[in-house]
């Protein structure tokens, strides 16, 4: 809940002192917070997620690497609808 108050009021209010943030740190950051959410356990684990995950998980993260995170997210929704239905269409 504070992290998005911050959130909220730098943009908001603060946006003169952050845009003298410097490119490189915001990335640092970014990628600091990445690998938090993932996880090395999840690395670890990679070898028994299925396939589909996987792919997924890499398309979005490439996506989001060299296009851009929003369009990323929304493709990587979409696969992961598509996959789901297929899989629920297997089944039954």
């Amino acid at each position: 809940m504070v992290a998005s108050i911050t959130l909220l009021i730098i943009p908001l209010f603060l946006s003169p002192l952050a845009s003298i943030i410097p490119a490189a740190v915001l990335a640092r950051i970014l990628v600091t917070v990445g690998i938090g959410v993932m996880g090395y356990k999840g690395l670890k684990a990679i070898n028994k997620i299925p396939r589909t995950e996987v792919v997924v998980m890499i398309i979005v993260l490439l996506l989001s690497v060299f296009w851009n995170l929003v369009y990323a997210l929304g493709i990587g929704l979409i696969l992961a609808a598509l996959f789901f239905m297929k899989k629920m269409g297997d089944i039954s």
